[in-house]
């Protein structure tokens, strides 16, 4: 779930300063599941993280790619239809 294995996962590679966080022109506000459900709705999120693996970019100040292992549980949580808690 979002709650138990994914918002670790955001706010490490998605949600610090200059990225998804509100600090700049990249769009969404990734601070909690509400924040992070349009670009679910819409697929962006599945489409940037999964399909074209262009999040994290590799230009961001933070972490440029997801783990093995982070990847895995991003995928799952899709598979799952992207259950909150």
């Amino acid at each position: 779930s979002y709650d138990l294995n994914i918002a670790m996962i955001i706010e490490t590679n998605c949600n610090y300063s200059g990225c998804h966080d509100g600090s700049s022109s990249v769009p969404g506000i990734f601070f909690d599941y509400d924040g992070i459900k349009p670009f679910l709705n819409d697929g962006t999120f599945e489409d940037e993280v999964v399909s074209i693996r262009s999040m994290p970019p590799s230009y961001a100040d933070g972490p440029k790619t997801l783990t093995q292992d982070e990847l895995d549980l991003v995928i799952c949580w899709i598979a799952e239809g992207y259950p909150e808690n």
